[in-house]
């Protein structure tokens, strides 16, 4: 199975819509026409690290962003009341690679964050992914290195 940005970003996104079906969902900020209250998915900084035999580990960070009107009452409960739920949910993700196969992904690193009445849940997925790489990569051309200790004359 292949795993795409864009296939983990709609299967996050399917996930919130089947839980929150009257909350809307967007994939990036929007400047007009966006309802409230909303959930916005973010890409994290990313990263692959090399493996054994091309097997390597690739690390995908997300911010799920919920937005609500401002200055409601008991705005704070209901997103404390929210990032449990969220916790909960996206423990596991339901990835769907857009060809009918899917894969349940364990989430890490979950992280719950509160900035200017928006609720931030942050989270890591950790797959290992086959890369391929040429076979019997040869040397091409051996450096020299000559050095040598040179005494000092007391």
């Amino acid at each position: 199975m292949i795993y795409t940005l864009n296939n983990i970003i709609s299967s996050v996104a399917q996930m919130l819509r089947d839980h929150w079906p009257e909350t809307a969902v967007y994939d990036a900020r929007t400047m007009q026409g966006t309802r409230y209250p909303c959930f916005f998915i973010q890409l994290m900084p990313s990263s692959i690290e090399d493996g054994i035999a091309g097997r390597d580990m690739r690390r995908i960070s997300l911010d799920v962003v919920y937005v609500q009107q401002r200055n409601i009452p008991d705005a704070n409960a209901r997103l404390y009341d929210l990032a449990d739920e969220l916790d909960e949910l996206l423990d596991l993700i339901s990835y769907t690679d857009g060809e009918g196969n899917t894969a349940l992904l364990h989430t890490h690193n979950r992280e719950n964050t509160i900035e200017d009445q928006e609720l931030h849940h942050k989270f890591t997925l950790a797959n290992r992914v086959q890369i391929e790489r040429p076979a019997n990569i040869k040397i091409e051309q051996v450096e020299e290195f000559n050095t040598y200790v040179q005494e000092s004359g007391d």
